[in-house]
């Protein structure tokens, strides 16, 4: 089933859920700080090894968060806010500066490869991801809703063994409306297009959202009025709510939790 078919032949009844992707479905998080952590040492041993430049970890650490707090401030809302290749690339040419040299293009994708090959081997799937999205299938339209590009969603999907039509209706990034969670005017671009796939109107009142993160998941269902469900796992499960309008309708640790929430 393509990305621009009708969902058909389900019995939703207009029924929704939204399901966040990163720490809501699998372990994705914890995955990518190590891998961040991996690549800086990387950087730091092949800088003195192919170049002879002493750079350490401490001062590549400094100059990542720097960069990403750019990357934040420059694209706000924007998809590339949270573009790692992107990211990658800002960090190294910070680094050309700071070095007064010019890195060869084989060690932006030497970097690039580094930071996926670490993730990739890290993030998994929750043990109960799988099941529980197929029995939800049976009740809701599911819906993926991801900050994440599309390469990168359909990458991270594919890690957790996650297939359309089995698994999940419709992948819905960042990208498809070129704007990120929290934004209001995600939402009130994502209901018309979810109204056009399931080919009847889409009520707040039977929409779902599921994520782990009480801003860009809970506060953001709150926006619309929506229900709200807090998966606390990943690297946000200690983070508390910030503000009323962060607080979850219900807070699970598992989601096979769904399950019995959801009858």
């Amino acid at each position: 089933m393509k990305e621009g078919t009708k969902i058909s032949g389900k019995n939703h009844d207009g029924k929704v859920i939204l399901l966040d992707l990163d720490g809501t479905l699998g372990l994705s998080l914890i995955p990518e700080e190590d891998a961040i952590s991996e690549t800086l040492k990387f950087i730091s041993e092949e800088l003195a090894k192919r170049f002879g430049r002493a750079v350490s970890e401490e001062e590549l650490r400094t100059l990542y968060k720097e960069t990403k707090n750019e990357q934040y401030h420059l694209y706000h809302l924007n998809p590339k806010r949270h573009d790692k290749n992107l990211r990658w690339t800002m960090l190294l040419r910070k680094l050309e500066d700071k070095l007064g040299v010019r890195l060869p293009e084989s060690f932006y994708e030497d970097v690039r490869k580094r930071y996926w090959s670490v993730f990739e081997s890290k993030a998994e799937p929750y043990p109960d991801t799988q099941e529980t999205l197929e029995k939800l299938m049976e009740k809701f339209a599911v819906v993926i809703v991801t900050n994440n590009d599309y390469a990168e969603a359909k990458k991270k999907l594919k890690l957790f063994g996650l297939k359309k039509g089995k698994h999940y209706d419709v992948l819905v990034t960042s990208e498809k409306f070129n704007v990120c969670k929290p934004s209001p005017e995600f939402l009130e671009r994502l209901f018309p297009f979810l109204e056009q796939k399931l080919s009847r109107k889409v009520s707040v009142e039977q929409v779902i959202i599921v994520g782990d993160d009480p801003k860009n998941d809970i506060a953001w269902a709150r926006t619309v009025g929506a229900k709200a469900i807090r998966v606390k796992k990943d690297l946000l499960a200690k983070h508390d709510p910030s503000n009323e309008a962060e607080e979850a309708d219900h807070v699970i640790e598992n989601l096979s939790e769904l399950l019995n929430i959801l009858r």
